[in-house]
């Protein structure tokens, strides 16, 4: 199970890491930054509700 936890970890920060790099390349679409920020919780969450 620890193990699993470690991956999931792992999982995450490279959605966050994957994520930032998204917005910082769309730093001039306001609206389409908005939806990816959006669209990144929702997988954030998504990923801790299936640990």
């Amino acid at each position: 199970m620890h193990f699993i936890g470690e991956q999931m970890t792992k999982i995450i920060d490279l959605a966050i890491n994957l994520c930032s790099t998204k917005i910082h390349i769309q730093e001039m679409g306001g609206l389409y930054k908005k939806r990816i920020i959006t669209r990144c919780v929702e997988l954030s969450e998504g990923m801790f509700n299936m640990v």
